[in-house]
């Protein structure tokens, strides 16, 4: 028999159907600190009774995987005691995360390390170090409530439609990881403008445009944490910053689909570890950089669909690691068959050249593996 000091109750797995009564003597067990109902059958049209706010002790609320849907209640976030939250459904059956909510979620929790909700494709982690709201139908301005998380190390709003005001209040001195694709952003993120320790940066597939703003190119040009910059399918244009040249530790960097021009300056020479660049789609028409060469480690090398002008680049088959190379859409000419490299594409996989002018053969014994 339940009493009212029963602390958990584990009832996941148990095929629970139906529907989840809100007058259940369940919300009587005020000790409560934890409730486990993942993988029950509820009906799909049910939602989370709002009396689950009388459990104030709840410490670990697990419904994953429970069919509820409609929107999470507000109660949600009146337990200052919550340490893991998850209300992830199955697919196609949705919770609904109102922002307010998630708003004042974040202002009484103080212990959460875990909370997860899968709806409709939308994600929430946050370990107080990571904040994952992509997919979350989210729109209007930057949340102001988050400007207390200074300890954020990850932030991810992809494929939302929140816009990023530049008069922001929001800072984040240990950032780390920054995910910001497909949110229809018009301006370079700018509250940005003072994280120190960025290694990650995705505003891909947005409708970002102009010049990379000088306040990121000044404020980045000691770059030597980043690894991974991905600004494609924008609408950037004019030349990159030469700051790139400070960026030791970068991995990949994608900046395609833009309406970049000129040439990319060069990259840091000591790097060691760049293993992927791809820029086509641009408007590049100064010859690939003979740095290049000096990235023994370049696996991928996407530079299609600019207009460069330049001879055949066989001086990049001294690269042993080189995967990837696409050269197709552009001006180079001449012959292909004039080289002196000791190694020839050694390990190349993938090899375009199409729609160029070159002339003259490769030797076929040395592209076995590649198509």
């Amino acid at each position: 028999m339940l009493t009212s000091h029963v602390i958990a109750l584990d009832l996941s797995c148990s095929q629970l159907r139906g529907t989840f009564n809100p007058n259940s003597s369940l919300f009587k067990l005020y000790h409560f600190q934890t409730l486990n109902l993942a993988y029950s059958h509820f009906n799909y049209s049910s939602s989370i009774p709002h009396n689950i706010g009388q459990l104030r002790n709840l410490r670990l609320l697990n419904l994953f995987h429970s069919y509820f849907s409609a929107k999470i209640p507000t109660e949600i976030s009146y337990f200052s005691n919550f340490v893991s939250i998850d209300l992830s459904p199955p697919y196609k059956y949705g919770l609904q995360l109102d922002l307010r909510t998630f708003e004042a979620t974040l202002h009484n929790v103080t212990n959460l390390e875990e909370f997860c909700q899968r709806s409709t494709r939308a994600t929430l982690f946050w370990t107080y170090i990571q904040l994952d709201l992509s997919y979350s139908q989210l729109s209007g301005s930057f949340p102001q409530s988050l400007v207390n998380l200074t300890n954020l190390y990850r932030l991810d709003l992809s494929s939302n439609k929140t816009t990023v005001d530049e008069g922001t209040s929001n800072t984040f001195p240990s950032l780390a990881i920054s995910d910001l694709l497909s949110c229809e952003l018009k301006n370079f993120p700018y509250f940005l403008i003072n994280v120190k320790n960025l290694s990650c940066l995705d505003i891909s597939k947005n409708k970002i445009w102009g010049q990379i703003p000088k306040w990121f190119s000044s404020m980045r040009c000691d770059m030597n944490k980043l690894k991974f910059l991905d600004l494609s399918q924008n609408n950037f244009s004019n030349l990159i910053p030469s700051c790139l040249e400070s960026m030791t530790n970068i991995v990949a960097l994608d900046l395609r689909s833009n309406n970049f021009t000129g040439s990319s300056p060069p990259l840091c020479a000591q790097s060691t570890s760049l293993r992927n660049i791809v820029r086509n789609g641009n408007q590049f028409e100064r010859p690939v950089q003979m740095s290049l060469v000096n990235y023994d480690g370049l696996e991928i090398l996407d530079v299609h669909n600019n207009t460069i002008d330049d001879t055949f680049i066989a001086w990049l088959g001294t690269l042993d690691q080189l995967q990837i190379l696409i050269l197709k859409l552009n001006k180079f000419h001449g012959p292909t068959s004039t080289y002196k490299t000791k190694f020839f594409f050694s390990k190349l996989q993938t090899f375009y050249l199409s729609r160029n002018e070159l002339s003259g053969s490769l030797p076929t014994k040395d592209l076995e593996t590649t198509r």
